[in-house]
């Protein structure tokens, strides 16, 4: 069974799957336009860069929106930013 974590209110995988983190902030124009979208799938967890810096740094985060895919080793698999994201949310989701 996979082990669940919550990021600034937000459950998530920790382990055992393959997860999404979202990195964002209040001050991002792009992230707000993003948002809508990014809230559509549960499975993405949204970390607010200002209120989680643990995940960070731990993910070496230089810029929002960012998005990244997590492996079952809790290693990076793909990083995707800026409007990117977007691209990737059809391809991903078939939205």
């Amino acid at each position: 069974m996979s082990q669940m974590g919550v990021v600034n209110n937000n459950l998530f995988i920790l382990e055992g799957s393959m997860r999404y983190l979202y990195f964002t902030s209040e001050y991002c124009v792009p992230c707000k336009s993003l948002k809508p979208r990014i809230l559509k799938h549960h499975e993405i967890a949204i970390i607010d860069i200002d209120k989680s810096n643990e995940y960070v740094v731990k993910y070496n985060v230089m810029s929002v929106p960012t998005l990244l895919v997590i492996n079952n080793d809790n290693s990076v698999e793909t990083q995707i930013s800026g409007t990117r994201i977007s691209k990737w949310l059809d391809e991903t989701f078939k939205e």
